[in-house]
């Protein structure tokens, strides 16, 4: 690093705080595996609405949104349809039963992604829109080593003001001896779900306008759009280099779909962990350990005990272990276990003919501040990269020659370096206000979650920050300029001193 971005870096520090102001949002998690089942208003009512506070924020996951046979696991057009048939009759639903209980604020739905059974949904009060962009949609299979949908995660990145932040939902591996695979699906979703950089996707489809939300097939559109642009610009470089050569050879349209590697190469792309904020929900399938048989369990629960089996809980001790989910959290767990029970009832399923499955806490919400702004340079760390070394490769050029215009250094933008440098302080936060099992709906052998947060988020004043960097950089020349004045006269005493 040179002396230059340190001295930036180190002045920043004392100074953003008078451009970056917050923001409180809040948020409304819930989780669900809903058996392949729908369900009623009602069911809606008790599971998302929030009388007592109106969330700016709602995020819906739901697991096992289709039957998991394996027709629809293996995989098909038809599955894909049904899959975005039922993500769209779940979203109509949550929507028009929120909307039907306030007729003077409307929520609008921005984003919906789905795979298989998996879907999420985010919906946004009408008032907090302007703070809500660059919005994209992801996800990543894990069943089978990655090639079946029928485990996996759904994600929406988006910035809200100019915080990122992520929505995760997920369906890890099921049976009670398989943690290491659960395991493992939480270490490859966190690293290899990736989001296509949506500056260009925003400008193309508008998604981030009320009413247009971004969807997988918006998506595949998006980045069909890009690559015949991309092509465009390579045929007009092509031109101008050469007016008399054959244009380049375009790509062929079956290269181009969605989660194509030859557009993927050619956008930025970001993981989970390039956020401020990441919230995380789903089955995790996490069961009690195996010395805990169905009798000792529901004895616990009948009386009043459960608690006693959170020492038992799988993810608990794997997370306490750091395996899993480090530096996360999530709130105390002061519900009954929320599977398995007999489908319409609140009964836990005991029943001799059926699996006899140990009641546990499978659907959980856990979140995590992201890693801060002063790690590597992510979210443009190609390019960054790049203009760094111009940058320093200049400045040993100027200090080699003392020129600056032959340095390069003159009628260029060298504070660009600066600028992308991430040396703002960390101010996201999340305080979970209530964190809960809702009791009923009954349709599912599953229990809804749900978590209620408040969020805070960075939100800069741009024009003050720009006049904040010219004031350092100014600085930074006059006092460049005086050490040079002073090491002259340095020079000349010495030399005066040595010819005396």
């Amino acid at each position: 690093m040179t002396s230059q971005s340190l001295y930036f870096r180190q002045e920043l520090q004392k100074s953003s705080m008078g451009y970056i102001k917050t923001e409180n949002i809040k948020v409304l998690i819930g989780s669900w595996n809903v058996n392949a089942k729908f369900p009623s208003h009602t069911d809606i009512l008790n599971w998302v609405l929030n009388r007592s506070e109106r969330p700016e924020i709602i995020v819906v996951g739901i697991q096992e949104m289709i039957s998991l046979s394996p027709t629809n696991v293996i995989g098909s057009t038809v599955v894909k349809s049904l899959s975005s048939d039922n993500a769209t009759k779940w979203s109509d639903i949550i929507l028009s039963t929120l909307n039907s209980q306030n007729q003077t604020s409307r929520y609008e739905l921005i984003a919906l992604e789905h795979m298989v059974g998996l879907c999420i949904m985010v919906l946004a009060d009408a008032s907090i829109l302007e703070y809500l962009s660059d919005i994209s949609i992801g996800n990543l299979a894990t069943g089978s080593h990655g090639y079946l949908g029928n485990k996996g995660a759904v994600a929406v990145h988006m910035k809200v003001c100019d915080s990122a932040v992520v929505f995760v939902n997920c369906h890890f591996a099921a049976h009670q001896k398989d943690v290491e695979k659960r395991n493992e699906d939480y270490r490859n979703i966190i690293s290899k779900l990736t989001f296509v950089d949506n500056t260009v996707s925003d400008a193309i489809l508008g998604a981030s306008q009320a009413g247009s939300p971004v969807v997988a097939e918006d998506i595949t559109k998006c980045r069909e759009d890009i690559t015949s642009i991309q092509q465009r610009i390579a045929a007009l470089r092509a031109t101008m280099a050469d007016p008399n050569a054959d244009p380049p050879t375009p790509t062929p349209a079956s290269a181009v779909t969605s989660g194509s590697s030859t557009v993927l190469n050619e956008l930025k792309t970001y993981t989970i962990h390039d956020h401020d904020v990441i919230f995380w929900m789903g089955d995790l399938n996490y069961r009690l350990t195996d010395d805990i048989d169905i009798h000792q369990a529901l004895d616990a629960i009948s009386a009043g005990q459960a608690y006693d089996l959170l020492y038992h809980d799988q993810l608990t001790i794997e997370k306490d272990t750091d395996e899993i989910f480090h530096d996360f959290h999530e709130g105390m767990v002061a519900f009954n276990p929320t599977y398995k029970f007999i489908p319409g009832t609140s009964e836990y399923d005991a029943r001799p003919e059926k699996k006899m499955r140990v009641p546990a806490w499978c659907d959980r919400i856990l979140w995590r501040i992201g890693r801060g702004r002063d790690l590597a340079l992510k979210e443009k760390q190609e390019e960054n990269k790049q203009l760094l070394l111009r940058w320093v490769e200049a400045q040993e050029k100027m200090s080699n020659s003392g020129d600056r215009e032959a340095a390069g250094l003159v009628g260029n933008d060298n504070s660009a370096y600066i600028y992308n440098l991430p040396v703002e302080p960390v101010v996201e936060a999340v305080e979970l206000m209530r964190y809960e099992a809702v009791e009923p709906p009954n349709m599912s052998d599953h229990k809804p979650i749900r978590g209620f947060f408040n969020m805070r988020v960075r939100r800069l004043d741009h024009a003050q920050k720009h006049v904040t960097m010219m004031k350092l950089h100014l600085e930074w020349e006059i006092s460049k300029e005086n050490e040079e004045l002073k090491q002259k006269l340095t020079n000349s005493i010495v030399n005066s001193t040595i010819t005396s």
